[in-house]
């Protein structure tokens, strides 16, 4: 997903559409080249979220290697993804895998203090993951992310399918993600078993395990080793029937591990770009030399101020402020507009694209697919949006003392607003964005 989609959902998504995402990980970014910038992090909150999903539990009859001759598995992949992988070693032993099975999933909320990331060049690639070409042909999206004193967290990389987005398994399942890292990854996996069975792969034990969903016949295979002092997470999806699975994260091992640990030093020194995650007073807020002018000055009385935030990273700079009354609240984000902003651009004329009368709860099964992004995160510009366009945002049926719960945003030039707001009139944010048409 992209930085500024992810934002947008920390910011007012529909919940419906997190319900029912969760903890499938649908990839929607278009990636014209095999090494691109990949970082599945929230720009407006220094929280970098990895749903690599864990498996407890344990399979009573290890699953082998099927083919039974010691040759290279071939791993079919999913609509055109995946390959053959290459030859672990130079002779052709394949070591197998016991699978654990688990019970249930733990998805990981890490926080990586001033976090900031870069893609990797080819040849940062090829040192973090020899031969890389041969195992996914493909390519891949590979981000190193580190913490605001320029230390490596850890490399994530995420398979890309032949047009260059990430690949997916049944629409919305990651199809393989490789973590690494120096020393560990914190553990997300949790097994019934407090001694899972093992396997020994060229002399690295591995960790391997399998989920079933328990719908579409989809599973998660994952496998943890380390490598000298380089800690590695696999998760990739496939079928919970038939051996495609195993086979594929049979051979994704094999073929890791003989290419030999990843040389991270390659990541380095890197250039620390400009960060800034600080909490505000609200007179702060409203002094920012950036942002400060677009703030609201008739915010409902009732409403109390609670937290005002300045972030900067590579993908987002903003200032974010919110008031709330009880349950109710108002959070009203300024940030420079991006380019993703710009093509969610709506003319009031296409109620299709905005108009929330027009849908019902869940507004996951309501919304054409082709529609959603624009539903979800509407953008009008300033001088174009009316009162009868912000009364069209009220979702019926989730109202607040004053008004429904709505979301939008609303384009001056190169500066964007993002509004949020529950409990509030749709008249109150006319008001309130009134004061603003001076900045058109």
């Amino acid at each position: 997903m992209k930085n500024n989609k992810i934002a947008r959902s920390i910011g007012g998504i529909d919940n419906e559409f997190i319900e029912r995402a969760a903890p499938r990980t649908k990839a929607v970014r278009k990636r014209t080249a095999w090494i691109k910038w990949g970082m599945p992090a929230a720009a407006c909150a220094a929280v970098y979220m990895f749903f690599m999903l864990a498996i407890p539990g344990l399979l009573n009859n290890p699953i082998t290697n099927p083919n039974g001759d010691g040759q290279t598995v071939t791993a079919p992949g999913n609509n055109g993804h995946g390959g053959t992988l290459p030859e672990p070693s130079q002779n052709n032993t394949m070591y197998t895998l016991t699978l654990n099975k688990a019970d249930s999933l733990m998805p990981s909320r890490i926080l990586i203090p001033g976090h900031f990331w870069y893609s990797l060049t080819e040849s940062q690639l090829e040192a973090v993951l020899p031969n890389l070409s041969e195992i996914f042909p493909g390519g891949v999206e590979a981000t190193a992310n580190y913490s605001g004193d320029g230390l490596l967290f850890d490399v994530v990389i995420h398979e890309l399918s032949a047009d260059g987005n990430i690949a997916v398994y049944n629409q919305f399942y990651g199809l393989t993600v490789i973590r690494i890292a120096r020393g560990s990854i914190a553990e997300d996996v949790i097994y019934n078993n407090p001694e899972p069975v093992t396997s020994e792969v060229r002399g690295v034990d591995v960790t391997a395990g399998m989920f079933d969903y328990g719908q579409d016949n989809t599973a998660m295979y994952h496998a943890s080793f380390m490598i000298g002092d380089i800690a590695y997470k696999i998760s990739l999806h496939d079928s919970a029937t038939g051996e495609r699975g195993i086979n594929r994260l049979t051979g994704l091992v094999n073929a890791i591990i003989s290419n030999g640990a990843a040389d991270l030093s390659v990541l380095d020194n890197p250039v620390i770009p400009e960060l800034r995650n600080e909490r505000l007073s609200l007179a702060e807020a409203y002094s920012d030399p950036d942002f400060g002018v677009y703030l609201p000055n008739n915010v409902p009385s009732r409403f109390n101020f609670e937290s005002a935030q300045r972030f900067i990273n590579q993908d987002y700079n903003g200032l974010s402020v919110l008031w709330t009354d009880g349950l109710n609240s108002f959070d009203w984000r300024v940030s420079k507009a991006t380019s993703d902003d710009f093509k969610r651009i709506v003319s009031p004329a296409e109620h299709e694209k905005y108009d929330m009368s027009l849908y019902s709860i869940p507004l996951f099964e309501s919304v054409p697919e082709e529609l959603r992004e624009y539903v979800h995160g509407p953008v009008f510009r300033a001088d174009e949006i009316t009162l009868e366009v912000i009364q069209a945002r009220v979702i019926q049926g989730r109202q607040g003392r004053d008004g429904g719960q709505m979301y939008f945003s609303v384009l001056f030039d190169g500066i964007i607003i993002n509004i949020n707001a529950v409990g509030v009139s749709p008249e109150q944010i006319w008001d309130m964005l009134g004061e603003l048409k001076s900045l058109i």
